[in-house]
């Protein structure tokens, strides 16, 4: 893998470990492993039951206020008998809320937490089952058909306790083999209990009992009866079965969920297209990273689809999951740096640059860093800004998601954070290929000014130079008159050179003597001395000057050469 593709992966890595590191902070997080859950029905002679709900969880880390209870439709939960227990005894009592959604959040009562250990919830719920059709007569036998609360976790056990009002004794409990098949069954005359292990997310612990009729009054007075209510098998699901299944996440949230991760994933193909539009620019052909020879038409469709399919990964499994089909989305758009391969073209003859001439450069190098500059671009002060900017909206749209859809939250930061970081962070202005050309006049023009002032009056014979061949302009430097004996003159030169992963433009300085002058001798054994040579026609001795320091000692090699 490119080194700086491996640099980006790890600072995004890093970004989303540091953002869910601090348990404390608006996006908490908090490690919970439901245990188990048990759930006693208990049936009045009028027809009423008390639903009692146990439910136990194990917090490993964080800090765990309460979870969100799925709605038990006809059922009113009374949550002044509602408590938690944790295993050392101590009791809290809880507050319920309403959320948009049909749910009810139970939090520990006085905005009590807790970090570690087992707590377990006591829940009651009271419900008339027979106006709910929960309960019937069905072929001369009461007939109870009753699906609890459903969860959004899985169980490693969940039991379901079915007590009458009395001993069935003239009709024993008979089960439905079709909704009880995998279930192990403890019967008795006024009780039955079913336990299933390993429940997975959303099971519905439906029961169809049967037994005698004359324990329920209103059922033995002769109440509703309804042919073909909880048949044994070949059944459909009762309305009531249906109505608790868990609500999935509201319509509007959902697709602003999906249209936040599109946004940050058009904003990685915008990089993309301005990339490709500057290697086009200094006629070089830009290619991906990734499957290099693919379709741009083959390749957004395989981006976007590995980002939707990622989020509805996450949607339905974990958040963790679907990170690698979004990571393989955001990699399919990086571009791969490419090398300038050009061929040298030596010769050319130079020649004088007039008013109008050095006004049309500047108007064309002027369009070239417009060109280079995009406001997804970290490298930039704008693009910074924006970058700023992004993650405060994307902070913005989580923290309104997180109270009541928490995995919608987590979605938003963690994908946007990736196609994010992808973006701003991935082929900066610095790492983008260069117009030599273009690139070093703004450099030599502001050299221009410098060298004036250290001249003075003489530095109006400072003029730009550009060497031409039929192909073209090759290169333009900054010439200046040499008043020492045997100093032809100096130039300026703009100069493409490596720093790190990255290139910068820097200036050299080129100092033309006679062939044999002394003072040429002199500065070649200058530190800032980096070549010596003869021109072809051995008719003059060449030093080049450069520093590796930053602006300030930029000046010392034209200092060294005007000295003289």
């Amino acid at each position: 893998m490119h080194l700086l593709l491996m640099r980006h992966l790890m600072l995004a890595a890093l970004l989303i470990a540091l953002f869910a590191a601090v348990p404390r902070a608006a996006f908490s997080w908090t490690s919970v492993s439901p245990d188990r859950a048990q759930v006693t029905v208990a049936l009045s002679s009028d027809g009423s039951a008390a639903v009692r709900t146990t439910v136990r969880f194990e917090v490993q880390g964080g800090s765990f206020h309460g979870f969100d209870l799925a709605a038990l439709p006809g059922a009113a939960l009374r949550i002044d008998q509602c408590l938690a227990r944790t295993d050392s005894g101590v009791a809290y009592g809880l507050s319920a809320e309403e959320q948009k959604d049909g749910r009810t959040r139970l939090s520990l009562a006085d905005n009590a937490e807790m970090s570690k250990g087992a707590i377990t919830f006591e829940l009651l719920h009271e419900i008339d089952l027979i106006e709910q059709d929960n309960l019937r007569v069905y072929e001369g036998r009461a007939r109870l058909d009753f699906t609890p609360l459903v969860w959004d976790w899985g169980f490693e056990r969940m039991s379901f306790r079915l007590e009458l009002p009395g001993p069935s004794k003239d009709a024993p409990i008979v089960l439905d083999p079709t909704t009880t098949a995998d279930y192990e069954i403890e019967l008795n005359l006024d009780a039955v209990v079913l336990t299933k292990f390993r429940a997975v997310r959303w099971y519905p612990m439906r029961v169809i009992a049967s037994f005698d009729p004359n324990l329920i009054g209103r059922l033995a007075i002769g109440g509703p009866s309804a042919p073909g209510f909880g048949q044994p098998s070949g059944f459909e699901a009762t309305p009531v079965a249906a109505s608790t299944a868990p609500a999935p996440a509201p319509l509007l949230p959902l697709a602003g969920a999906f249209a936040v991760v599109l946004c940050c994933l058009a904003t990685l193909w915008r990089k993309a297209y301005h990339v490709h539009r500057v290697y086009e620019q200094v006629g070089l052909a830009a290619r991906f990273a990734v499957l290099p020879h693919t379709g741009i038409a083959l390749r957004a469709a395989l981006s976007t689809g590995a980002v939707l399919g990622g989020v509805a990964v996450q949607l339905w499994s974990s958040v963790a999951a679907g990170v690698p089909a979004i990571a393989a989305g955001a990699l399919l758009l990086l571009t791969a740096r490419t090398t300038e391969a050009r061929k040298p073209r030596p010769g050319g003859s130079w020649r004088a640059l007039d008013d109008a001439q050095e006004s049309r450069y500047r108007s064309l190098s002027a369009a070239y860093g417009r060109s280079r500059t995009c406001i997804v671009d970290i490298s930039t002060l704008r693009g910074a800004a924006t970058f700023v900017l992004f993650l405060a909206k994307l902070s913005a749209v989580a923290y309104v998601l997180r109270g009541e859809l928490p995995r919608l939250a987590w979605i938003v930061m963690v994908d946007g954070l990736l196609l994010g970081v992808s973006a701003w962070f991935s082929n900066v202005r610095s790492e983008l290929p260069h117009d030599i050309l273009l690139e070093a006049f703004p450099l030599l023009d502001k050299w221009r000014k410098t060298a004036r002032k250290l001249l003075g009056k003489d530095g109006a014979q400072i003029r730009l130079w550009v060497r031409e061949d039929e192909s073209g302009p090759l290169e333009v430097r900054l010439r200046m008159p040499g008043k020492a004996e045997g100093l032809r003159g100096i130039e300026v030169a703009g100069e493409a050179v490596a720093s790190g992963t990255t290139r910068r433009i820097r200036p050299a300085f080129v100092a033309r003597f006679d062939a044999g002058a002394a003072k040429a001798r002199a500065l070649a054994t200058s530190a800032l001395a980096c070549d010596h040579h003869l021109s072809p026609d051995c008719a003059e001795e060449i030093v080049v000057l450069r520093s590796r320091r930053g602006k300030d000692g930029a000046l010392a090699p034209l200092r060294t050469a005007l000295a003289l």
